[in-house]
C-alpha cells in the first residue's frame, strides 16, 4: 500500500488488514515522507519505484499486488512498465497515467534544481495573498543528534502474496 505525495505510511492506519490472512500488509514510507530520510535530491517516482523493489527483494517478496494513491498509484504503474511479472494486480486511486503533451512540455521547461527564491515565487504565485506565508523547507533542517539516520524508505505496507 503505496501513499501520496505528502503523505506517509500513517494514511494507512485505519485501514484494516486484519481479515487478510492470503496478504502480508506492507506499508512503507517513500523517500522523503514520514519516517524515511531527507531527500538529498528531487522526488522522482522512478527512484521510489526501485527503492520499493529493493524493499520487496529485501523482504524475499517475488511479485505482490498493490493499493496506491495519488503518487503511490504512479510508483505502482512505474513498477508494473518496469517488470510486470512483479505487479500482479493494482488499485489506483487519483493516479495519473498519462500526462498530455502539454503537460510533459511544461514540466520539461523546469531544471530538476531550482533555487529557494524561485520555488518561493512560483509557491505564492500559486497561492492567494491570504495564505502565502514564508515556506518553511525542512528537507534543509539538519536531522537532531539523538535521531539516528533512517533508509530512504521504512518497511511497513504493500498488499503482497
Amino acid at each position: 500500500m503505496l501513499h501520496g505525495f505528502s503523505g506517509s505510511s500513517q494514511d494507512w492506519k485505519l485501514l484494516s488488514v486484519d481479515g487478510l490472512t492470503d496478504f502480508q500488509g506492507i506499508m512503507p514510507d517513500l523517500r522523503g515522507h514520514g519516517r524515511s530520510g531527507t531527500l538529498t535530491a528531487p522526488f522522482r517516482h522512478r527512484d521510489a519505484t526501485e527503492d520499493i523493489f529493493a524493499l520487496l527483494d529485501h523482504l524475499g517478496i517475488g511479485a505482490c499486488k498493490g493499493l496506491g494513491i495519488s503518487a503511490g498509484g504512479n510508483i505502482l504503474l512505474h513498477m508494473a512498465a518496469a517488470q510486470p511479472d512483479r505487479v500482479k494486480a493494482m488499485v489506483l486511486v487519483s493516479a495519473t497515467p498519462y500526462y498530455p503533451a502539454q503537460a510533459r512540455a511544461i514540466m520539461r521547461a523546469f531544471p530538476d534544481h531550482l533555487p529557494d527564491s524561485e520555488w518561493e515565487r512560483m509557491r505564492r504565485a500559486s497561492l492567494p495573498p491570504l495564505l502565502v506565508q514564508p515556506l518553511d523547507r525542512p528537507q534543509r533542517r539538519p536531522r537532531p543528534a539523538l535521531v539516528p539516520p533512517r533508509p530512504e524508505f521504512v518497511s511497513e505496507a504493500f498488499l503482497c502474496g
